[in-house]
């Protein structure tokens, strides 16, 4: 049954498969890049329920951490935000320099390892924004890591499967 129950629990196994290929890489953290625009919004909603309708976004995601962390640019976002995802109330976030505070998270996170995924990072980033990110990561191992997490989207939960047949059956009734 798709409720939001479901998809929490359905979400929490995504994890657990970004989490083992973060340890087969080594990464302490991923940085997950998003935005309100097409082509933005699959890998931070895929870990996060996030329906993001403009600005830039960012999650944070640590190796052995549970629950992601969602940054949006706007207050009035993350009030949106709260209201539909998965992630923590607590962990939804729009602090004054989201560049900032992205990567200190992920630091923290990483301080072993010293190894950082970043997801869509030669994909949406500006060259400004990548330049803020890559000085603010400075001693950091940066790796992209988009391929590696869409692979693992790519295999549909049985969740997705049941939203996509539902999904369908509303497109014939109404194509009918």
């Amino acid at each position: 049954m798709l409720t939001h129950d479901a998809l929490t629990r359905d979400v929490s196994q995504r994890i657990n498969r970004i989490q083992a290929m973060m340890a087969e890489k080594d990464l302490g953290a991923i940085i997950i890049v998003g935005g309100g625009a097409p082509g933005g919004l699959g890998a931070l909603r895929y870990i996060t329920n996030v329906h993001l309708w403009g600005g830039a976004a960012y999650g944070v995601l640590g190796s052995e951490d549970p629950d992601p962390w969602l940054l949006v640019w706007s207050s009035y976002q993350g009030v949106w935000s709260r209201n539909e995802t998965t992630t923590q109330k607590d962990r939804v976030i729009s602090p004054g320099d989201i560049v900032g505070e992205t990567t200190n998270l992920a630091r923290n996170y990483a301080e072993k390892s010293r190894r950082i995924g970043m997801v869509n990072m030669n994909k949406l980033l500006s060259v400004g924004e990548h330049a803020k990110f890559m000085a603010a990561l400075n001693g950091y191992e940066v790796v992209e890591v988009t391929d590696a997490y869409n692979t693992i989207r790519q295999i549909k939960t049985p969740f997705e499967l049941e939203a996509l047949q539902q999904n369908g059956a509303i497109l014939d009734g109404c194509l009918d």
